[in-house]
């Protein structure tokens, strides 16, 4: 289903847009690169007309590897008038003019700057969280327990940014790869709870079961004194 230009839903396939756009950034390239721009005019060009056509998409639906490789390799074509080998490495042309970069834009990065405002959405307090974020919370449960060796207990799976126990995110995941793109990232850049220093409150209300400082065992979390704490007395926080 389409939605805001957006498509969601189950086994949605967006292959089609996106040769679509692909299409129509090369014959924007193809048109400019008839009037021999200078770099900064080729750097100008591909953020105005040919990279803005993608982020939307990229940032709803994602960005396939094959891609971002592909819109890469057309946009390098561009730059360096179709030579294999440019006056400098890729990555060096994504640096800022004042380090001696050209400033064309880099996809690989975008994407990831992308991945990380849905990550900082997702942990959010309680009252600023989009309605998408509850839902994720609760594939991402869900997900867990099915795939997770011991089983991490349905009650004790409360914030998974408040707690121990993860998800999968390879191939066996049932997550959506908007949802696994984002806890990625927020693995490879160590997402997690840092505080110099807090108050008894606030370490009071932080979750019991599979705390961040605390036992990573999941058998001890199984034993059945934990799960009358859970079931039979709601323990969830510190503060019993």
């Amino acid at each position: 289903m389409r939605m805001l230009g957006a498509w969601v839903g189950n086994r949605i396939t967006i292959e089609d847009k996106w040769n679509t756009i692909i299409e129509t950034q090369r014959k924007v390239m193809d048109v400019w690169a008839g009037l021999h721009l200078t770099l900064r005019g080729k750097e100008l060009v591909l953020k105005a007309l040919v990279t803005s056509r993608s982020w939307f998409l990229a940032a709803v639906n994602g960005m396939p590897d094959h891609i971002e490789r592909e819109m890469t390799k057309t946009m390098k074509d561009f730059v360096w008038n179709g030579n294999q080998r440019g006056l400098m490495r890729l990555d060096y042309t994504a640096e800022t003019r004042e380090k001696g970069g050209l400033g064309i834009p880099d996809l690989k990065t975008r994407m990831k700057a992308i991945d990380i405002m849905w990550l900082k959405k997702f942990l959010e307090a309680p009252e600023k969280r989009p309605t998408w974020c509850w839902v994720a919370d609760a594939l991402i449960s869900a997900d867990t327990y099915l795939h997770s060796t011991p089983k991490v207990d349905d009650l004790s799976r409360i914030k998974l940014a408040l707690q121990t126990w993860r998800t999968r995110q390879g191939k066996h995941s049932k997550l959506p790869d908007c949802l696994k793109r984002m806890l990625k990232v927020a693995e490879k850049y160590n997402t997690r709870v840092l505080a110099r220093k807090t108050d008894s409150t606030l370490k009071n209300e932080m979750i019991i079961w599979h705390h961040t400082y605390g036992d990573k065992n999941n058998y001890v979390m199984n034993k059945a004194a934990s799960k009358c704490l859970r079931r039979k007395h709601k323990l969830k926080t510190v503060d019993i």
